[in-house]
């Protein structure tokens, strides 16, 4: 609390006139990261680049133990107070509802097929995210498998949005960077 007051530049009185709660305060930096990064991923990139870069976002700094260990530790304060895990939940519909904007983007500009609900498929995709990274902090995940999670999450997004006949849409990495569903790297 005393780093958080002091990048603030504010007492921790003024910071909890603005936050009712330590939890408040988790919930607000986390939203503010997950909210602007998509946006940011969004306004800069197509649609499946942007869809790879947050899948980055949030695996790839999962070769480093110390966000693993405070990912872990998130998700246990939740699991403890009720109150924490609904601001988490909150949180977590704030990016669905950003990749779900994205994807309905994409199918405006006919990238990806319009037959499927975007906030349905943004929900799978956050929860197929929430697997990968769990996995990354059960597992003791590197780069280099943190990348291929990444592969893995693109060609999933590929499937369940590229409809038959459809041009794919091309991600920004260079073609070796892309593994094919299932293949070894």
């Amino acid at each position: 609390m005393v780093d958080i007051c002091t990048a603030a530049g504010l007492s921790p009185g003024a910071v909890y006139r603005y936050f009712p709660s330590k939890d408040s305060i988790i919930c607000s930096l986390i939203e503010q990261h997950v909210v602007s990064n998509l946006k940011e991923i969004s306004e800069e990139m197509g649609s499946l680049a942007a869809l790879r870069a947050f899948a980055r976002d949030m695996l790839c700094d999962c070769a480093d133990r110390d966000a693993l260990r405070l990912k872990a530790e998130i998700f246990a304060e939740a699991g403890r107070r009720p109150e924490f895990m609904r601001q988490l939940l909150q949180v977590r519909a704030a990016g669905e509802r950003s990749l779900s904007a994205i994807i309905a983007n994409a199918q405006a500009q006919g990238e990806w097929r319009a037959d499927v609900d975007p906030g349905f498929v943004a929900r799978h995709l956050v929860c197929l995210l929430d697997g990968l990274v769990f996995r990354a902090m059960t597992s003791g995940a590197d780069a280099a498998s943190a990348e291929e999670s990444v592969d893995f999450f693109e060609n999933a997004a590929i499937a369940l949005l590229a409809g038959p006949g459809m041009n794919m849409p091309q991600a920004s990495a260079a073609p070796e960077a892309s593994t094919p569903l299932g293949a070894n790297a």
